[in-house]
């Protein structure tokens, strides 16, 4: 292991620095983006090299390099004559003369290091023995195609949506948008994930450092948490979007957004009980019990604790047991669609 991860380390170290002294040149850190996905191919090859080559380091190697071209020139056709990304433009103003130094540090050297973590299923196995390949191999090649199909379909979309001009300033919220917020970093999350699986024979569990790291950056760090600090500004939708959809594991849209919003400030007994123990709301049938001349009974409706429309009961949130069913009047339509756009 020692040779592969010293092998694997230096090759980084090359690509890192050689990378922000173009950058210099350049007065564009942007470019740290666009070899990501190869610094990643560079490892698996390197390691390839370095250890024992066998069927399961080459499926690994593939698996690995298919993911890092696609995602390195998918960036490069994206980003080509943008300019430099608004994070580092915002970097460059805070740190002025120190930012090349801090951005050596920060931003390549960071990088770096965490592409030879996240790789250590792929160096590990590179190093390992030669075990042949498993259902369980097999597996996390089949949970990588999932997370690859995702990425790509996902970031195609995107692309799609973004050329056309009358969706500037709209929430992208069609095919596997609709689904989850975000299908690409899902995509990221579910290949290393399966990179690991199909690494486990050989490689062993503390391998499992990689994806685990590429998870928690992916959803506390740099990725979702970073992305949606401001995007409900920039985008006024983008906040019913989150209401209703999921964050990173694709699930069905929330049939009722604003009750999902509202939810932890409800407090009556209707909307807190159980559908089966609430009484009836409308009166009962004259076949089932009788009522005299002068007794009238007219139904409730169940109001929000913190105000707003009442829930009309029948509609989609009812659909939801949340609150309970009743039938519409002749000519009337039943449900509650506050904040709902469908």
């Amino acid at each position: 292991m020692g040779a592969v991860f010293g092998f694997s380390a230096l090759a980084i170290v090359v690509l890192m620095f050689g990378m922000w002294v173009l950058s210099v040149v350049l007065s564009d850190v942007s470019i740290v983006d666009l070899v990501w996905g190869l610094a990643f191919v560079i490892v698996a090859h390197v390691a390839r090299a370095v250890g024992d080559p066998n069927a399961r380091v080459d499926l690994l190697t593939a698996l690995v390099t298919i993911w890092g071209f696609r995602l390195s020139g998918y960036l490069l056709w994206r980003n080509w004559g943008t300019g430099e990304d608004k994070r580092y433009v915002a970097m460059r103003k805070h740190f002025g003369d120190k930012f090349w130094w801090f951005s050596l540090i920060q931003t390549f050297g960071l990088q770096g290091a965490l592409v030879l973590i996240v790789s250590l299923p792929v160096q590990l196995t590179a190093a390992g023995e030669d075990v042949a390949l498993g259902w369980v191999a097999w597996l996390g090649a089949a949970i990588w195609l999932v997370g690859f199909t995702f990425e790509t379909v996902g970031d195609a979309q995107l692309a799609r949506f973004k050329a056309k001009p009358e969706n500037k300033g709209q929430v992208m919220d069609r095919g596997l948008w609709r689904y989850t917020r975000h299908p690409n970093y899902f995509g990221d999350f579910t290949v290393w994930w399966g990179l690991f699986l199909v690494s486990l024979a050989a490689g062993g569990w503390w391998g499992i450092i990689g994806p685990i790291v590429m998870s928690v950056f992916l959803l506390r760090v740099s990725g979702v948490t970073m992305l949606e600090r401001t995007i409900t500004k920039r985008r006024p939708g983008y906040a019913d979007y989150i209401a209703r959809t999921s964050t990173l594991f694709p699930w069905p849209p929330s049939r009722c957004p604003a009750m999902r919003r509202r939810s932890a400030r409800m407090a009556t007994p209707e909307t807190l009980t159980p559908r089966a123990l609430l009484p009836r709301l409308h009166p009962p049938s004259p076949t089932r019990a009788r009522t005299r001349p002068h007794e009238h009974h007219t139904p409730r409706r169940p109001q929000t604790a913190g105000g707003g429309p009442p829930l009309r009961p029948g509609g989609r949130c009812a659909d939801a047991g949340l609150v309970p069913r009743q039938r519409s009047e002749p000519g009337t339509q039943g449900g509650w669609h506050a904040g709902d756009r469908g």
